[in-house]
């Protein structure tokens, strides 16, 4: 990167006035996340994985003032997308109207920049009761060292920063791009409807001069302009969100596509927050094995479980894609189960991952069709395991998905914390599945090859 500024240090604590001045403004976080993991860097937040009117009543009145809605669209195609978006905010509009509740909304997305964009922002500002002055791009996951410099997307690998079109998640089969350059990505997304010189670009010369200079930046936004903000540090982003207070507090309406690292700095969650050490687990179940579901296809994802099952003593079920596509589901599906119980019952971890070669259609929709079959055989798998697991820990986003809403039957979860770096631990509501078991969301683009086994390893001995 070179010589970089310093940081703005200003003020001793800025979560703390970050707090204040969020409490003055009397305004919920709703937090649209579009796949499960985006509480990734958060603790105490409530995540409502529907928003029907008496789930979204209940958060609305809860005394903390934000809260996540998941609605899990990275899983859908944009036709879907968009219908999914348009009956949330409609939902949460009436809710909020019927509390008299305002409410600022961000959109959680990934932070390697896959997901429905500028979809998702297109649908809410065409459901705002008046329109954005800008929507930020902030995908810096500070965590992971996901990073923007220079208005250019990295991720840390060692002591490397690589452009996030030099990874795998840039040639994804749905979201895939060309440019690291976020003013070039914004362009391409939108075909051309966006250009690149319309983006305003927030450099990190600008966000380490402070929160006066982001903001005068951010005044001179208009007409729903994307702005990229330069952010590598925790300290960038509270800079940012003193900012955008500022400007909210002079009438300026935004709107945010970002990754969980902003979240965690605009919410005022205090730094340190967030980790756990020991995870609860019904007395009843202690004993029990953890059950692993793994449906992540990234390479990561394939490394960590290859790594997982030659480190550490576990049960290996694999579910054999092409065997569920050619209709045998039924009985792979028994087999399964059968074995899940077995393993659970002898205290033994029990890993449930799909064979590692994706199967892809010729069309978007075709492969989003086979992901569904597949994610349906998994959650059948998990309805159907009669031994309760000491805890579920599901790898990959649209897996958690699947598992925390049809297998463990989760309308609303509280995040405790997390268990390691972006991996966050679940408990549902006591009218859930298994009420009071852990659920252990774990993104299938997060962690080194020993991730997974270190976590087992871990597990084994609290």
């Amino acid at each position: 990167m070179g010589r970089v500024p310093p940081p703005w240090v200003g003020l001793a604590d800025m979560r703390r006035e970050i707090r204040q001045r969020r409490a003055a403004r009397r305004t919920k976080l709703i937090v649209l996340d579009d796949d499960p993991t985006g509480a990734q860097t958060l603790s105490e937040v409530s995540v409502l994985t529907d928003w029907r009117p008496d789930n979204l009543q209940q958060a609305f009145r809860d005394p903390s003032d934000f809260f996540y809605v998941l609605t899990n669209t990275r899983a859908h195609s944009p036709e879907e997308a968009r219908a999914i978006i348009k009956d949330a905010v409609a939902s949460l509009q009436q809710v909020a109207e019927k509390t008299a509740t305002s409410f600022d909304v961000v959109l959680r997305a990934d932070s390697t920049l896959r997901g429905h964009y500028p979809l998702e922002v297109d649908v809410l500002a065409a459901a705002a009761l008046a329109p954005y002055d800008a929507h930020l791009l902030v995908p810096a996951y500070v965590e992971e060292g996901r990073i923007t410099y220079h208005g250019r997307h990295y991720l840390r690998r060692g002591a490397q920063l690589v452009p996030v079109s030099a990874t795998e998640f840039a040639k994804d089969h749905m979201f895939g791009y060309r440019s690291s350059n976020l003013r070039q990505w914004v362009e391409e997304k939108s075909a051309g409807r966006l250009a690149a010189s319309d983006c305003l670009l927030i450099p990190l010369e600008v966000t380490r001069s402070g929160p006066r200079a982001v903001a005068e930046r951010l005044a001179t936004a208009q007409g729903n302009v994307p702005v990229i903000v330069d952010a590598v540090s925790y300290e960038d982003l509270d800079v940012l969100s003193l900012a955008v207070l500022e400007r909210q507090a002079h009438g300026q309406r935004l709107l945010f596509r970002t990754a969980s690292s902003f979240v965690k700095s605009y919410s005022g969650q205090p730094a340190a927050s967030g980790w756990i050490e020991h995870l609860p687990a019904p007395d009843d179940i202690r004993a029990h094995g953890a059950l692993v579901v793994v449906g992540s296809h990234v390479e990561s994802t394939t490394r960590q479980l290859a790594h997982a099952l030659d480190a550490v003593a576990l049960k290996h079920v694999e579910v054999d894609v092409p065997g569920l596509m050619s209709g045998h589901r039924p009985s792979a599906v028994a087999e399964a189960v059968r074995a899940v119980n077995e393993g659970l019952g002898r205290g033994t971890h029990v890993v449930v991952s799909t064979s590692r070669t994706p199967i892809r259609g010729q069309q978007r929709t075709e492969t989003l069709r086979i992901g569904q079959e597949v994610a349906d055989a998994l959650v059948e798998i998990v309805q159907s395991v009669e031994v309760p697991p000491r805890m579920v820990i599901a790898k990959g986003g649209i897996t958690a998905r699947e598992i925390a809403t049809r297998g463990l039957s989760i309308r609303r979860a509280r995040v405790l914390g997390q268990i390691a770096s972006g991996v966050s631990v679940w408990v549902g509501q006591p009218d859930s599945r298994w009420a009071g078991m852990p659920l252990i969301v774990f993104p299938g683009n997060i962690g080194d090859e020993r991730a997974l086994g270190n976590l087992l390893h871990r597990i084994g001995h609290d």
